[in-house]
């Protein structure tokens, strides 16, 4: 294994990391207009932020590690790196359901008030 090759991988670490909390920021941004979105944006944050220390807690180690503690520190980290993704995934997925539903209602009060300001006009 090496740094070499560690070290290699490492370079594009922090800007991978800058990448992921600027989509937060944008995510917390485009859905500033919306309470319900608050909650989830600050927990969205919180995982992603764990998920970078984990990242950046795992390479060091594995930089710095033989070949078999490499093999065993990589096998019990995939699980957790795993299921912190999931459950970035899964917050993801509710705000965007919930976005759409939104904009889904707002869609709906346009065409209401079009076809009222319609009828209003008409008679």
């Amino acid at each position: 294994i090496g740094s070499g090759g560690a070290a290699i991988y490492l370079e594009g670490v922090p800007q991978e990391e800058a990448k992921a909390l600027q989509q937060v920021e944008k995510i917390a941004s485009l859905t500033s207009n919306n309470p319900e979105q608050r909650e989830s944006v600050e927990k969205l944050r919180q995982l992603v932020d764990k998920k970078i220390k984990f990242n950046t807690t795992k390479l060091v180690d594995l930089s710095n590690a033989d070949r078999r503690t490499y093999v065993v520190s990589l096998l019990r980290g995939r699980h957790e790196g795993f299921t912190l993704m999931r459950q970035i995934e899964v917050v993801a997925a509710e705000m965007r359901d919930r976005e759409d539903r939104l904009l889904q209602a707002r869609q709906r009060d346009v065409v209401q008030f079009q076809f009222t300001s319609v009828l209003a006009i008409a008679s």
